[in-house]
Formats: structure tokens, C-alpha cells, sequence
């Protein structure tokens, strides 16, 4: 049985001596441990720390999904999930693969409905959805693949675009 050494509403101690916080969350995307919804590192969301897995999206390349695409690198990862780039088998086609991690049910119809609605619309400025897989038991939506700078590497290199940049145009 584990001894209680001291209790409060925010700290639990137990006999292994290590010191389990009943709130601690962690930041998907830097690991800091917090208290905080929020990270004070890089104001990512922060998930309950006995629910967190640590996630190698590396893990993925090589790999087939449903007999169609093969995972040929990583693009991006964060603290909802990953982005790869996938080749269709047959086809030859390369496209990204978004990825969801741990989902719940309202997160999984979420991006459902968000592959709904994005493959019903056809713009220049927005990428198209064109299958929706499922990836160890997670959901996945294949999109056309856009060849550039992540976001964060145009920020870096450009700067934050004014407001008047940032207008949105009409459709």
C-alpha cells in the first residue's frame, strides 16, 4: 500500500519518494511539466500528465495504410498530432497525411466533418482533402501536398504580416 507522507489538493507524495501532482500536465510540443492549461514556454496547450504518451511520429516512416499509402517522411509534428508526406503505392502521387493523436470521439467526428467540409470546396488558397484513413487507430485525412516553408519558417523569415496584409479576400 503507498504511505501518504503529505497531502494537499495539489500535491500527492507516495513511498517511491517521487512527488505526483494530482493537476501536473505537460506541453506536447517543448515537454515542459505545469500546472498551467497553458505553456508559459510557447503558449501551446498542455494535456493531463497521466494521460500524455510521448510520441515518435518517426515511428511512422516506412509505413503502409490501408494497402494505398506509404509514409516517406515527417513534416511536422505538435501537440494534436503529426503531418507526413505519403506516396500512394499505385499511383505514384504524393500527398500529406494528417494524423490526430489520442482522440477522443468528439475530436475523431470533429476532423471528420472538417474532411467533409474542406473536400467540398475548391480554392486556390485552400488545400484539398482527398481520402480519410485511419492510422493505428486514429484518424487521418490525406491532403494535397503544398511544396513550401512551414509557417513558422515564413514567420521567421518574413516577420508577422501587418493587418492590412492579413485581410481576408473575397471568394
Amino acid at each position: 500500500a503507498a504511505r501518504v507522507l503529505r497531502a494537499s489538493p495539489q500535491e500527492k507524495h507516495v513511498t517511491s519518494g517521487r512527488s505526483m501532482k494530482s493537476n501536473l500536465r505537460i506541453c506536447p510540443q517543448c515537454g515542459t511539466e505545469t500546472t498551467a492549461l497553458t505553456c508559459r514556454n510557447d503558449g501551446f496547450g498542455t494535456v493531463d500528465a497521466g494521460r500524455y504518451k510521448k510520441h515518435d511520429p518517426t515511428a511512422l516512416i516506412g509505413t503502409l495504410f490501408q494497402d494505398r499509402y506509404r509514409v516517406d517522411a515527417v513534416l511536422g509534428s505538435g501537440g494534436m498530432g503529426s503531418v507526413y508526406r505519403v506516396r500512394h503505392r499505385q499511383l505514384g502521387s504524393v500527398h500529406a497525411l494528417k494524423v490526430l493523436r489520442g482522440t477522443t470521439g468528439s475530436e475523431r467526428a470533429r476532423l471528420i466533418r472538417e474532411g467533409r467540409a474542406q473536400s467540398a470546396v475548391r480554392h486556390p488558397n485552400i488545400v484539398a482533402v482527398t481520402d480519410v484513413v485511419e492510422v493505428d487507430d486514429a484518424p487521418g485525412l490525406v491532403i494535397e501536398l503544398i511544396d513550401g516553408p512551414s509557417l513558422s519558417a515564413w514567420l521567421r523569415e518574413h516577420g508577422r504580416p501587418t493587418a492590412e496584409a492579413a485581410e481576408p479576400t473575397e471568394f
